[in-house]
Order: C-alpha cells, then sequence, then structure tokens
C-alpha cells in the first residue's frame, strides 16, 4: 500500500563524491550508492529520482526542508538523527587524515594546533564537531579542501579513504599522501530517510539483505581498485562457515563484553582523546563485521583485575592476552595472532646482561598480572620481583634506579620509553619469553571460542598485514658490540660523558616542555568545559527567568489599562518598570556572553541611517519631554542614502548611548549626529563615519573615562538607587562597534556633560539607493479578528491565562492544551485556524510536537507560533525550521497582536466605529462640556497638547474621569489615536 501511494520518490547526491556518487555534465547519476539505488528500486517497485543541479548544501538543506525524501549515501551524525531514519549500513569505510607529503602529522592528537579543512555538511564535518575539539575550516567540496591542502593553505583534510585515493589519483595531487585512519571505528554509509516515513527505511533493509555478496563485489569492483576494496569492510558473513547451533549461539548473544588494557600501546590503548586504540581493536572491529555482533569494552576497571573477572565468568573475554598454563585452567584462547619477543631493560649504566641468570639477586620489576611475572616467579626464584600497575610505572623506576631492570616485551616497551622520553633506557639483554598473544574466552563458552577462531581465519593475510603495518612501526633497538668500549681512549670516554650529560640536559629541558604544553592542554580544556558549563547556565536562566517574568510584565500590563485609580497606578508603575529592568539585565548578559564566546553575528543589509536615527529618538521622545530636554538632531547631507550595516545592532548602540544620555541628563539637551570622517583613501564604494551622542547632563570625572567601557562597571560614586542601571550596556556597546571595525572614545568634564564618538571605519555603501521605509505602526487596540480557532498550548497555567485575556475581546475561541501530546489530540479534534505553542514543556516538548504536526498531511498546513524563552541562535534556527513564527518571552499584547496578524483575518476599526463601541457616548455638545471645566486644568491641558505631553495629557484627563465621565470618554479616545488638533480646536472655540 505504501509504495503504491508513493511510486516515486526523490533522492539528493552530492555531486562530488567520487566514487560512491556524482553526477555528470548531462545528468547522469552514477557511483557505487547510484548502482546500489538501481538494484534496490528494482527489488521494491519504486522509481528513485534524483533532483538535478543541486550543490550537496543545497541538497541538504531541501532535506531538512523535505522537499528530498532520502540521501542515497550518508555517514551519521547526531544533527541528521534528529531529521532522518537510517537503513541499515551497506558500506563501511575508514576515515583518514591526508596531509602533504612532507608532513609529521601522525594522528588525531598532532591537529590540535593545526589548520584542518573539511567538505561542509558531510558526515566528518559531524565528526570533528560532536567527537573533537577541532573546529574546521569548511568547504563547498571534499575536492576544495584537497585543492588548498595541496596548496598549503591548510595542514590536513578529513575524509574517507576511497575517496581520497580517488582524489588524489584523478586530480593528480602527487604532494599529498593518507597519513593515517582518525579512530579506525567503523563508519558507515546506509540510506537516511525522512523520519515521516518509517515504511520505507524498511523496505531498503529488506532489500538490501537480497543483493548477493557476489554482487556487492561486483559494484565495488567496477568503481574501486581491489586493493582498496578490502577497506571498505563489506559485511561478506557467508566468508565464515557457521553451523546452525553456532548461529543461533551469536543470535542470543549480541553483545560481548571484552576486557581490554589501557596501556598495552599500541596493542591495545586509549589515546588522548579517550578512544580506545591499537592492534586489538582493529582486529575486533573486523571481527564484528565479520560476525554480526557487538564487542563492548568493559570500563573503570584496570587489565589485571578484568582477567580474574573474566575467569570467574563475570567479563566474557579478554582482547589481548598470552597462554600460561594458570590462565589455561580457566581461559579458552584462540590462535596467536601476534608475536612479540620478551627483553631485559635497564639503563645504560648497564652494559650487557648474557640472561635472566645475570639478574639473580637483583630487583627487577614486572607488570601485576602479566604472563612474564609467571614466567619468572615459576622459573626464576633467585629474582626480586617488583610488580607494578603499568608499563610506564615500570620504567620510570628503571630510569629513576629504583629497581636494576625491567622485563617485557619489545614493541610496547620501546613505544613507552619514546613517549616517556626515558632515553637512558636501552635493551641490556635477551630471553628465551615471547608473547604470543591471543583473544581469551570464559571457559564456560566453548562454542563463542570457536566461533572467534572461525572469525580469526576469515581476515585475509593481506588484512591482517594491513594491520600490524599500521600499528608496529617501531623498530627495535639493535645490540651494540659492547667488547668495543674497551678499546676506547680516554678522551673519547671523556667525550662520551659530555654528550650524555648534555642529552640528559636537552631530555630533562624537553620533559620540562611537555609538561608545559600539557598544563597548557589541560587549562584549555578546563577552559572550553567552563564555557559550556556557562553557556548552558546561560540557556537555562534565559528560560526560567523570562518564563515567570511573562506573567509579571503580562498581567501588570493588563492591569495598567484597566485600573482607573491614580494610587493604584501609581503602585503598578514600578512593578512594570522594575520588570523591565530585570529583563534588560538577562538580554545585556546574553549580549555579552555571545560576543565572548564568538557567537553573536552581524546580520548585514541595506540601512538608511538618517531613518534609523529619526525612529531611534522617538522611542525616547516621551522620556525627554517629561524631563523637558531639548532634541538635537544633526546629520551630513553627504552620507550616502544607503549603507550596508547592521540594522537591529547599531539600533542597539544607538539606544545604549542615547538611553545613558537621558539618564544622566537633568536639564539642557540631547544632541543626535552623524557626518563623515575624513580617510587616506579615495573611494565610491566606501566612508568612514562617525555617529555621536552628546549631553548636558553631569558628566564623566576623566579618570573614570576609561573604566566605564569594563563589564559592571559603573562611574565611581554613582548611586545606584539614583541612576540605576546594569553596568553592561556601555561594555556591549564597545564589542559591537569593534565587531563593525570602529571604536568609540568619550570627551567628557563633570558638571558639562559628555560626548561619546562612534567612528566605523570602510563602511560599505549600498548599490541601491531604495530603502525600505518603516511601515506605518498600527495600534494593535483598533485591531479585531474575523471568527477564528486558536490553540493554546502551554504547560503553565498563569502564561494561559495572560495570552487568554490578552485575547479576550477578540472573537475568538480558544482551546487549551497543557503539553505537546495534548496538543495534537486537540488539534485533530478542533482543527484550529492557528497554533500558539511553548516549546519547553513536559511529556512532549514543542520542538517534537511541532514536527508531528507538520508532518501530518491532515495537520501541516496549520500554522504554529512558537512562544520561547530562549534567546539563543541554535534555538531559533531550530524554530525557524519547524515553526511559522515565534515571539519570545515574556508576551506583550502588542507583540502577540502583531505577530497573530500574519496568519489570522482581521480588520482595522476607525476611531468612529472605536467610539460606537462603547457602553457611554459621547455627549453632543462636547463645547459645552469643556466650558464646565475649571479654568487651570483648561490651561493645564492646552500647554500639554501644544507640546505633544502624552503623560500629561493623559493625567489630566484621567483627573475628569469621575465628575465628567462623558468628557473624559470622548477626550480619551481622541487622545489614544493622538487626535490632540482636534481637542485644540474645541478650546480655541472656546476661547473665542
Amino acid at each position: 500500500m505504501w509504495i503504491k501511494d508513493h511510486p516515486v520518490v526523490k533522492i539528493g547526491v552530492d555531486p562530488k563524491f567520487p566514487p560512491f556518487e556524482m553526477v555528470s555534465s548531462d545528468d547522469k547519476y552514477s557511483g557505487i550508492a547510484a548502482d546500489y539505488v538501481r538494484l534496490i528500486g528494482e527489488r521494491i517497485g519504486i522509481k528513485f529520482t534524483h533532483a538535478p543541479g543541486l550543490t550537496w548544501k543545497e541538497v541538504i538543506q531541501q532535506g531538512k526542508e523535505r522537499q528530498i525524501d532520502v540521501l542515497p549515501c550518508v555517514g551519521t551524525t547526531e544533527a541528521r538523527k534528529k531529521i532522518y531514519t537510517y537503513s541499515d549500513p551497506y558500506l563501511f569505510f575508514p576515515r583518514v587524515i591526508i596531509t602533504r607529503s612532507d608532513s609529521n602529522i601522525k594522528g588525531l592528537s598532532d591537529l590540535s594546533d593545526a589548520v584542518v579543512g573539511c567538505h561542509e555538511n558531510s558526515s566528518h564535518h559531524g565528526f570533528l564537531t560532536e567527537k573533537t575539539a577541532i573546529i574546521p575550516v569548511l568547504y563547498n567540496s571534499f575536492q576544495e579542501s584537497m585543492k588548498a591542502l595541496s596548496r598549503g593553505e591548510i595542514d590536513a583534510s578529513i575524509g574517507n579513504l576511497a575517496v581520497s585515493t580517488h582524489t588524489i589519483q584523478e586530480m593528480n595531487l602527487t604532494n599529498l599522501k593518507i597519513a593515517r585512519y582518525t579512530s579506525r571505528e567503523s563508519n558507515p554509509l546506509s540510506f537516511a530517510v525522512r523520519k515521516d516515513w518509517p515504511e520505507l527505511p524498511q523496505l531498503i533493509n529488506k532489500a538490501l539483505k537480497t543483493i548477493t555478496t557476489e554482487e556487492r563485489i561486483a559494484i565495488i569492483g567496477k568503481w574501486i581498485p581491489i586493493e582498496y576494496a578490502k577497506d571498505l569492510q563489506l559485511k561478506m558473513r557467508d566468508k565464515i562457515s557457521l553451523s546452525p547451533l553456532e548461529k543461533g549461539w551469536l543470535k542470543e548473544h549480541q553483545e560481548i563484553s571484552v576486557v581490554i588494557d589501557q596501556n598495552l600501546a599500541p596493542v591495545e590503548f586509549v589515546d588522548e582523546l579517550g578512544m580506545y586504540q591499537g592492534v586489538t581493536i582493529d582486529y575486533l572491529k573486523q571481527l564484528e563485521e565479520l560476525l554480526g555482533i557487538n564487542f563492548v569494552v568493559s570500563k573503570g576497571i584496570t587489565w589485571s583485575e578484568g582477567v580474574e573477572r573474566a575467569k570467574q565468568k563475570k567479563e566474557d573475554m579478554v582482547g589481548s592476552i598470552a597462554k600460561t598454563p594458570v590462565r589455561e585452567k580457566k581461559l579458552r584462547f584462540t590462535k596467536p595472532y601476534i608475536s612479540m619477543p620478551v627483553k631485559i631493560f635497564a639503563t645504560k649504566k648497564i652494559t650487557y646482561l648474557s640472561g635472566l641468570d645475570d639478574l639473580a639477586g637483583q630487583t627487577v620489576a614486572v607488570v601485576d598480572g602479566y604472563a612474564v611475572h609467571e614466567w619468572l616467579k615459576a622459573n626464576h626464584p633467585g629474582i626480586n620481583l617488583r610488580t607494578t600497575a603499568n608499563i610506564q610505572e615500570a620504567l620510570q623506576l628503571v630510569s629513576d634506579e629504583d629497581v636494576y631492570a625491567y622485563v617485557g616485551n619489545v614493541i610496547t616497551t620501546s613505544y613507552y620509553i619514546r613517549k616517556m622520553d626515558l632515553f637512558n633506557i636501552r635493551v641490556v639483554g635477551e630471553t628465551p619469553y615471547k608473547y604470543e598473544q591471543s583473544m581469551a574466552v570464559r571457559d564456560d563458552w566453548p562454542l563463542f571460542a570457536g566461533i572467534l577462531q572461525k572469525g580469526f581465519d576469515a581476515i585475509s593475510k593481506s588484512e591482517r598485514d594491513t594491520i600490524y603495518q599500521r600499528w608496529m612501526s617501531l623498530k627495535e633497538q639493535k645490540q651494540f658490540d659492547y667488547t668495543r668500549i674497551w678499546r676506547l681512549g680516554a678522551l673519547a670516554l671523556f667525550l662520551i660523558v659530555i654528550v650524555i650529560a648534555w642529552n640528559r640536559l636537552l631530555a630533562k629541558e624537553i620533559k620540562q616542555r611537555k609538561a608545559a604544553e600539557e598544563a597548557m592542554m589541560q587549562a584549555k580544556i578546563a577552559a572550553e568545559k567552563a564555557n559550556l558549563a556557562k553557556s548552558e547556565f546561560l540557556a537555562n536562566m534565559s528560560h526560567e527567568i523570562r518564563t515567570p517574568m511573562n506573567a509579571i510584565l503580562g498581567f501588570t500590563e493588563i492591569l495598567k489599562r484597566k485600573v482607573k485609580s491614580p494610587d493604584l497606578l501609581h503602585y503598578l508603575d514600578p512593578i512594570h518598570s522594575s520588570g523591565k529592568a530585570l529583563l534588560r539585565l538577562i538580554n545585556d548578559t546574553l549580549d555579552l556572553s555571545k560576543v565572548e564566546a564568538g557567537k553573536l553575528e552581524l546580520q548585514y543589509s541595506s540601512v538608511g541611517l538618517k531613518q534609523l536615527m529619526i525612529e531611534v529618538e522617538t522611542i525616547f521622545r516621551q522620556k525627554m519631554l517629561e524631563k523637558e530636554l531639548q532634541f538635537r538632531f544633526e546629520y551630513d547631507d553627504e552620507i550616502p542614502k544607503a549603507l550596508i550595516m547592521d540594522p537591529v545592532r547599531i539600533r542597539q548602540i544607538l539606544v545604549n548611548m542615547i538611553g545613558n544620555a537621558i539618564k544622566f541628563t537633568d536639564s539642557g539637551y540631547i544632541l543626535i549626529a552623524a557626518s563623515l570622517l575624513e580617510n587616506d583613501y579615495n573611494s565610491q564604494s566606501q566612508v568612514d563615519l562617525r555617529i555621536t551622542v552628546k549631553d548636558s547632563g553631569i558628566g564623566i570625572p576623566k579618570d573614570q573615562c576609561g573604566k566605564i567601557f569594563g563589564a559592571f562597571e559603573q562611574t565611581k560614586g554613582q548611586k545606584a538607587e539614583e541612576y540605576g542601571g546594569t553596568g553592561l550596556g556601555l561594555t556591549i556597546t564597545r564589542r559591537l562597534v569593534m565587531m563593525m571595525n570602529g571604536n568609540i572614545h568619550v570627551e567628557s568634564e563633570v558638571g558639562k556633560g559628555a560626548a561619546f564618538h562612534i567612528d566605523l571605519k570602510e563602511v560599505e555603501v549600498a548599490a541601491t539607493m531604495d530603502i525600505n521605509e518603516q511601515s506605518a505602526v498600527i495600534d494593535h487596540n483598533l485591531i479585531r479578528f474575523e471568527h477564528s480557532k486558536v490553540l493554546l498550548c502551554d504547560d503553565v497555567d498563569l502564561n494561559r491565562e495572560l495570552i487568554s485575556t490578552y485575547l479576550e475581546d477578540e472573537d475568538i475561541v480558544i482551546t487549551e492544551a497543557q503539553n505537546g501530546k495534548e496538543c495534537i489530540e486537540q488539534a485533530e479534534k478542533c482543527n484550529p485556524d492557528l497554533i500558539l505553542m511553548d516549546m519547553k514543556m513536559p511529556v512532549m516538548d514543542g520542538y517534537e510536537a511541532s514536527r508531528i504536526l507538520k508532518g501530518n498531511n491532515k495537520l501541516k498546513d496549520i500554522p504554529v507560533i512558537a512562544i520561547t524563552a530562549s534567546a539563543f541562535k541554535q534555538d531559533e534556527e531550530l524554530i525557524d525550521e519547524l515553526c511559522d513564527g515565534y515571539i519570545r518571552k515574556p508576551v506583550s499584547q502588542h507583540d502577540l497582536i502583531k505577530e497573530m496578524m500574519k496568519f489570522i483575518p482581521y480588520k482595522e476599526v476607525r476611531v468612529d466605529d472605536e467610539e460606537n463601541e462603547h457602553s457611554v457616548q459621547a455627549p453632543e455638545h462636547v463645547d459645552k462640556d469643556l466650558s464646565l471645566l475649571p479654568g487651570n486644568l483648561i490651561v493645564e491641558l492646552r500647554g500639554a497638547l501644544e507640546c505633544g505631553h502624552a503623560s500629561s495629557i493623559n493625567k489630566i484627563i484621567g483627573k475628569l474621569s469621575e465628575d465628567f465621565p462623558a468628557l473624559s470618554l470622548e477626550l480619551k479616545v481622541k487622545a489614544d489615536n493622538f487626535d490632540y488638533s482636534s481637542i485644540l480646536e474645541q478650546l480655541t472655540e472656546l476661547s473665542n
């Protein structure tokens, strides 16, 4: 049925991802993935068509928007899991580091200070972002990153082995090489299917199971040389002949716990990034693919503890262990997969030992639980054994001469000698022993031991050689003919002593430097953790404070409209202003945090600076009237009409500056000015600009002028109760100006005011002179929505009550839900015209609910307005993807009405209509009522009207409500609509 409803499926492909997938100039889709797509399409009866002419970035975007249904060849990332459901993997590839041929980069740990490039929106991009601290340079294609690497613009690139090899050969990049595998983890390629189509991944999985090994090999061999085909790690389990009993056992034991030695490099160990590496890990990955099971490393225990637990059947197997008579009693061993000779290590003071007998009576270090400990204890009782927890500890004892020697295998010991810079230690003697490392299984699982051996036998010699060569690059130190020492003269001996002393000094210095580098790295990690903790705290703080502020400011706003008593209004004003002050503190703190973290981005567009400055002045006009301040405006007509700037941040800077000026000025004036600065270049496309905000206020002492731009800094002696403020406004202003390639400085004298100058360098002139004028402001009090149904979803009762109160005068039926799950159920029942969705709720949050709504054919066209307390970009980006609009808490009635107007039909009520809606009608002869007013009130009213002093006008009209209700109502309607001229005409007629 599903196939019948979806006969054609649209896929999105990477046009430059050879040999996996590519698109030719004539729009032909080919590659490994393309062959799989054709096979699967034939077997499930679906036609796959690819979207032509798209870049990979455009494919990713259209996938998010569900214009594309399937990505047929992608790796897994956490970000993609939120959008897609994955099929079973059908290809596996090793992720590699590519460098120039002369580079010394050998692994991920070497990339911490390197410049690393990768293909944007690829799985490698996700790997670097999610698994490492590396911040990559992003390119539109993998080929572009490889060109940049070849040119020396970056130090390394990340890709998969097959694509990297193909690109190097195809583009003839002879100065590049494959440096190392990143982690040797299996990196799968799968089909990624849009989440609202759960049926399709199941169909694809069924089709994949029908593709035979021969067909897989034929596809791979068609596109990749056979020597690289093995590295794709195809699932060819039919290479192993398992009995029905063995297959049944594996089916019942899908997860096997493994004991790993964290300090046995390069056989098995944990690297600097906390990832398991080494020969054993590579073999386990191969065995996972061959047997179809999952090996889970047991953590939180030492290797010797793990071996004991395996003997007690509390762990399933040991990854690398030498067979001994004692161990054979409790464990079952595979054949050895690696051999390592055991030798004697000591300081250079010891010239040569003929064998273990020379150690009789000496104290010798051995690792507790290792096979050599058991061998020496049983066969050489004359040696005093001192056990250590690991090889590093044993070598340190040797270097410090706390023990005579150490006995261990040459490969891992040589590795740690180099890593620890213990160049005073070397091989001084041979032993008859050899580590023949095997895997060992608990003795009650003989069937699994046999299965494991079959898995080993299925790994080809070339694959074994590749693993060995990858990890066993350390050379054994050659013995020296110490008899020649006796032939050296005194002078040579003296020179050797000097060289040794010098080497020790160098080794000590190197060790100190490495310790310092390690300390710096730890400090960097600690700083990154602290920064992450701060971001999480700020995100939570934003939500937790904005949510109650929503109720405080919202209900205060409602009360201010409904309460008529001047005494009660006197109490409401400080509540409202205090709430606004707290909200400014939250916003300022978040802005400062974003700037410090480098997360605040400027959004440039064409701006009419003059119009913007006038707009900001209107915000403060009422405050300036209340303080009887004169406003001055100066604007250089030579400034281009249109400039490329960030209008939001320029407005924020001006608001901060003018707000400060008004706060600290009790009389005189406020000046806003803009002018051009002289510059050294003659360009029609760029200008240098100065914006000045000047006042006649209290001024700033000269010794304080530099300090006021610091976070939470205020002028010394400033009265907090009188002037208030957060101390963040100027800090944020300075940071924003610096981001815009500018600087800010202040000129001031105590008692004579201050002038803040903002100089912006090289401001781009917009190509067009057509600047969009500010849209007319619509009074939300005059908006009346047509009859409609709104579904309101919020888990907080007060928030639902607030929004319902905002809309109580509208012809709107409101249905409520307390979480995302209830919202979906109610939407299916009442089919609303609009959904108001809180984003953080229990049971199911707004993100998941919106995703489900948009995936439902019946409900997907209902607009969803998100109501969020978050102030972070990543949340806004996700909301933009899922919802049709959003309002940030605390929600004002104005913001709510303004956003709803985009989705619900409405009409704007005229003043006359508004008057007719009142139950008390204005009298026909208003002039007669005006004549009854006391003369002093008429004079006050005329003066307030002529100055346009809104608060004074409303205050005077409020005094009339008790004695002249009809007149008060008439005047209030006109004053609310700024129809001051009509009232003045009536007053003039009266005076005449």
